[in-house]
C-alpha cells in the first residue's frame, strides 16, 4: 500500500495544485490530516481489482476531480460558490462499503459511485463503489451549491 501511494505522490500533488489554481482558492488544497488510508485499504482489499492499488485509485480520483472542477470553474458564479463553501481547502476521501445505507440511498441497477458534499469547509467525497475509471467524481458538486 505505502509503496503504491508513494509512487503516485507527485501526480497527487499536481492534481491538488491544479484544483487550487482553477478555483483560485486562497488556501492550499490538501488531504485532511487524519486521512484514513487504512480504512481505504480495508475497503479495497475485498476487491482483487483494487488490492494494492490504493495510490492509483486516489490519484485517478483526484485527476477526475480536477478535470470536473476545471469545467465547473468556467462559470464564475459556480466557482465563487465553491470557494465560499470550501474554506479549508481540505479533502476527505471516504471509501465506505456501507455508504449506500448511511446515505439512505435505495438500491438501483446503476447507482452513482461517488457523493460529494461540503462539511464544515471540508470537501467530503464518499466512494460507494470504487473504480479506476470513474469520471463522475466532482460532477455532483454543483448540485450542492
Amino acid at each position: 500500500m505505502k509503496k503504491d501511494i508513494a509512487a503516485q505522490e507527485a501526480k497527487i500533488l499536481k492534481h491538488l495544485q491544479s484544483i487550487q489554481k482553477h478555483l483560485g482558492l486562497s488556501v492550499e488544497v490538501t488531504l485532511v490530516p487524519d486521512f484514513d488510508w487504512e480504512g481505504i485499504v480495508a475497503c479495497l482489499k475485498d476487491n482483487q481489482t483494487f488490492d494494492n492499488k490504493t495510490g492509483q485509485v486516489w490519484e485517478r480520483s483526484l485527476g477526475y476531480l480536477s478535470k470536473n472542477i476545471e469545467k465547473l470553474s468556467k462559470d464564475e458564479m459556480s466557482r465563487e460558490a465553491v470557494v465560499a463553501l470550501w474554506t479549508t481547502g481540505q479533502i476527505r476521501l471516504i471509501f465506505c462499503p456501507d455508504a449506500r445505507e448511511k446515505l439512505n440511498w435505495k438500491a438501483s441497477p446503476s447507482p452513482k459511485s461517488w457523493d460529494e458534499r461540503f462539511v464544515d469547509g471540508v470537501l467530503e467525497i464518499t466512494c460507494i463503489k470504487p473504480t479506476l475509471a470513474e469520471d463522475q467524481i466532482g460532477k455532483w458538486i454543483e448540485s450542492h451549491l
